[in-house]
């Protein structure tokens, strides 16, 4: 995808956000993009109304200094006092390469931003610029609609950003669907099962990772265990259901049903949301319910632990 393409889907998903805010006006609706959404055009629509936006600047951009004269943007970020420290956790796949918690630097100043030169009949961009600054080059420049230059909203701008690509955000884009939704109208109907389905997928890759050993039916129900191991079942993978089953072990053969095969580099899904049919749980409890399905209850030889 071109950088010119990145940039109208930005824009795309900015008029989506804003057919939302409309249709929840009682819901603040901020509309996070990445170094593609760093478009002047953008910047001012939002500016101009009043809508939540958070954009991590790319450009070579300019403020507008109290005493009239101009300076780099980053220039002047570094040149502001530090308003806290905290770590910074950055997602990466296991193995001797992967990142680890970094102790980040946090400024914040309130800037009007200097139109580039084929605008310059616009007027400056008031806007709340953050810079995070860390080891191994982590250099980032937030530009938002939202908040005040203190800590706590600094904080605050910092953590959207961070989270702006979870597990949670790509399973609702990527598995999901979300973004084939036609319209606003489409997105409030259809959003609360994505939504649900979505949490589930999250609460199961977070638990694999931060408490493998758990058991499974701290998350999972019994039809839920019941219809994936019918599915591996059929698919030749597996001949039972086993015993005592972890999160780890569930969230592993979920995976399995796309395709996944663990290895020390990577040992859990980074997807399984082509694996998890919730909505085949509801039909499987559906015709339980009705006494359409017989006892489905497997017992025999466990599996062979992945």
């Amino acid at each position: 995808m071109t950088t010119r393409t990145k940039a109208r889907a930005s824009a795309g998903h900015f008029d989506k956000a804003q057919e939302i805010a409309r249709a929840c006006p009682d819901t603040r609706v901020v509309t996070v993009c990445d170094r593609e959404g760093d478009i002047w055009e953008l910047l001012s629509r939002a500016v101009a109304a009043g809508a939540g936006l958070l954009v991590r600047a790319c450009r070579r951009r300019r403020v507008l200094c109290e005493d009239g004269k101009k300076k780099d943007l980053r220039s002047y970020m570094a040149e502001q006092p530090v308003l806290t420290r905290r770590s910074l956790n950055l997602a990466a796949c296991g193995g001797k390469r992967a990142r680890k918690k970094r102790e980040v630097t946090i400024r914040a100043a309130r800037v009007r931003l200097v139109p580039p030169g084929d605008r310059s009949g616009d007027a400056p961009l008031s806007m709340l610029a953050v810079s995070v600054a860390g080891p191994q080059g982590l250099d980032w420049l937030l530009l938002t609609t939202e908040g005040k230059p203190e800590k706590d909203d600094a904080v605050r701008t910092v953590k959207w950003y961070e989270r702006r690509w979870t597990e949670y955000f790509k399973a609702l884009k990527s598995g999901m669907g979300v973004e084939d939704r036609q319209d606003a109208d489409d997105l409030r109907k259809c959003l609360a099962f994505d939504a649900i389905t979505t949490c589930r997928v999250f609460d199961f890759q977070r638990m694999a990772r931060d408490r493998p050993d758990a058991p499974a039916a701290e998350v999972v129900d019994e039809d839920e265990i019941a219809v994936l191991y019918l599915d591996l079942a059929e698919r030749g993978m597996v001949r039972a259901s086993p015993e005592n089953l972890d999160v780890r072990t569930f969230v592993v053969d979920v995976g399995r049903l796309a395709g996944f095969i663990p290895s020390k580099r990577q040992p859990l899904p980074g997807t399984i949301w082509q694996g998890y049919g919730y909505a085949y749980v509801q039909i499987y409890k559906a015709l339980r319910n009705n006494d359409m399905l017989k006892d489905s209850t497997m017992g025999g030889e466990r599996p062979r632990s992945v």
